[in-house]
């Protein structure tokens, strides 16, 4: 953090204070377009702080934000108009609004609890923030739109009824066989075209991995890298790596419907050093430490091989990486920000994100509180990175899992969801972070 928690109090308490004095008329209409304004140019960190202000000054008539698809700008939905200018003093755009963020929430938990008593046909609900309303997700034909509307009413929010052509569905992972080692990691994603760029040298690990009774003993680390295919029941992607604070103790994150508690997981994938990109080799990395599907949609792998390297990277799969950072306090990105994500079957795939409060019920069972974007995945891209977009090299904030899909293709009609990352790290005391283990020379 940039500043204590005491020093940040105080500072969003002086800002407050400025910004009340200019409801209050002391600060003219000149004022206001000298601001600095907030748009989706302007820093994942700048966005989110900006979001907690809103919460924090509006309170009770906090009616949400999001960046217009159109302008780019930050909105901010005022249920009381007189309030605009809290947010025209911030570089914020007031848009009133009837319902606050607090009644859209508190109808979605309540639809969450009376989950197993939903309509026939009714597949998912969340919350547009934009619309202000709560969206009901309906298959093409088998649903009553009475029976639905009955169901949703009893949350006491204004709501809207969405057909699906095709069901939601989790990810599954996908056939090792088919693509070879990697997923086509090693030699680039399964979809999304060839990898392009340096000479691959053999890797200095060979194929063995210090762990599980191999034969040969690493002599350098691998780093394990975000978007990197995971092999446990077939190939998933990897999300993160991090360590717990408190007892030092590396994990691998990925879906927790990605294989099952006692399965050993192996990787295998490509990484710089030197200026030379060398193979991690095949190696297994460890076995699952805790999973948490239905409900959510995780898994922590202990990382048990002592070769294996924590690391911030997430590939771009295009020689290039971005660098993950990730706190339990990480706020998330809102609707209509950028995303990005890595998998080990589509590659680097981008779009915005729709809605928070994404809860969506599939043959296995329903997952609560999901974030939905409309970014392409594939089978075999469960598990993979989701992070804030941004250019090769850079820091960027880690958002979520690779969890599921609505739709059949990659088009305008596909859309993922995915597990908040942030949960995730503050239930487990989870840092994303780069650790090196011993090197033994050559």
């Amino acid at each position: 953090m940039d500043l204590g928690d005491s020093q940040k109090e105080e500072t969003i308490m002086n800002r407050i204070g400025y910004l009340l004095a200019c409801a209050f008329l002391l600060c003219s209409n000149s004022t206001f377009s000298q601001v600095r304004q907030i748009t989706k140019n302007s820093s994942p960190k700048e966005i989110t702080d900006t979001e907690i202000l809103m919460r924090s000054t509006l309170k009770e008539d906090f009616g949400g934000v999001w960046i217009d698809r159109e302008t780019g700008s930050l909105v901010v939905g005022v249920t009381d108009a007189r309030l605009s200018r809290l947010a025209l003093a911030n570089g914020v755009v007031p848009v009133k609004v009837d319902v606050n963020e607090a009644r859209l929430k508190s109808a979605i938990d309540q639809l969450n609890r009376s989950a197993n008593k939903r309509p026939a046909g009714l597949v998912s609900w969340h919350i547009d923030i934009e619309e202000n309303q709560v969206v009901l997700g309906v298959l093409d034909g088998k649903y009553r739109s009475n029976a639905v509307s009955a169901w949703a009413a009893r949350a006491g929010a204004p709501f809207r009824i969405e057909i699906n052509r095709i069901a939601p569905a989790l990810l599954p992972p996908d056939d090792p066989v088919d693509d070879g080692p990697g997923g086509g990691g090693v030699g680039g994603p399964v979809i999304g075209g060839p990898v392009v760029g340096g000479p691959i040298a053999s890797s200095p690990a060979g194929s063995g991995g210090g762990f599980g009774g191999q034969d040969t003993v690493p002599h350098l680390y691998f780093p394990i890298i975000g978007g990197a295919p995971l092999y446990g029941v077939g190939r998933c992607s990897i999300a993160f790596s991090g360590w717990n604070t408190t007892t030092g103790k590396k994990y691998v994150l990925t879906a927790g419907h990605c294989g099952d508690g006692g399965l050993p997981y192996k990787y295998e994938h490509m990484f710089l050093m030197n200026n030379v990109y060398y193979t991690s080799g095949l190696q297994t990395i460890g076995s699952t430490f805790y999973s948490k599907f239905p409900g959510s949609d995780y898994r922590l792998i202990e990382v048990q091989n002592m070769w294996a390297a924590t690391s911030r990277l997430v590939d771009m799969w295009r020689y290039d990486y971005v660098k993950a950072y990730g706190f339990s306090t990480t706020a998330p990105l809102p609707a209509g920000a950028q995303v990005c994500s890595s998998g080990s079957t589509t590659g680097w795939r981008c779009g915005a994100i729709i809605s928070y409060n994404y809860n969506v019920c599939v043959p296995q069972g329903c997952v609560n509180n999901m974030v939905l974007a409309n970014f392409c995945s594939y089978p075999g891209d469960s598990g993979g990175s989701v992070v804030a977009a941004g250019v090769a090299n850079s820091s960027v904030a880690a958002q979520g899992i690779v969890s599921g899909r609505v739709g059949f293709s990659c088009g305008a009609d596909l859309k993922t969801f995915y597990q908040p990352i942030a949960p995730v790290l503050q239930q487990h005391n989870l840092m994303l972070h780069y650790i090196m283990p011993p090197v033994i020379p050559l």
